[in-house]
């Protein structure tokens, strides 16, 4: 929530559509994997991997058998519902990653069962400008013409000619 040129994320009609998701406490999940070594009292892994219907997560860090834990993690929601957020609300497209769905980079660090768990909000703040800086851009060559000339001439149209 309140991320810059997106607030809310997720809208009230799509929570109310997914209720297994956001009101069960519980999580069918449908894979789940990870390699592991150990390391003194950790327990370390770089392809933590958990899939649901809606999402998948992806986690690399470590944990012990005190409880305690520091994960990267990221959160890649389905295309479906990816589709259906982005329709509900369009700024949502600012998070999405390069295959177009929805990804939410956090960090889950402490101790267990009550670990913080924070967004990366520079991750995603990139991300977000990054889109917007893209859609403007294409705003500016449309209005500008520039995406026609580039059409008939090709660069060197653009640049005033075709020899340097």
């Amino acid at each position: 929530d309140n991320v810059p040129g997106i607030g809310t994320l997720v809208p009230g009609g799509v929570i109310a559509n997914h209720p297994e998701l956001f009101k069960s406490p519980d999580t069918d999940i449908e894979q789940a994997s990870l390699t592991f070594q150990i390391a003194g009292p950790r327990i370390i892994s770089h392809d933590i991997v958990a899939r649901s219907t809606d999402y998948s997560i992806f986690g690399d860090g470590w944990f012990d058998l005190d409880k305690n834990l520091d994960l990267a993690a990221k959160i890649v929601m389905s295309k479906a519902f990816t589709s259906e957020l982005v329709g509900a609300k369009h700024n949502v497209v600012y998070v999405t990653n390069n295959d177009g769905q929805i990804e939410i980079p956090v960090r889950v660090s402490g101790q267990l069962p009550h670990p913080a768990i924070a967004p990366d909000l520079g991750v995603i703040a990139q991300r977000a400008a990054t889109h917007a800086v893209q859609g403007h851009v294409g705003e500016l060559l449309q209005k500008k013409g520039i995406g026609g000339i580039l059409k008939k001439n090709g660069l060197g149209g653009l640049l005033g000619g075709s020899s340097w």
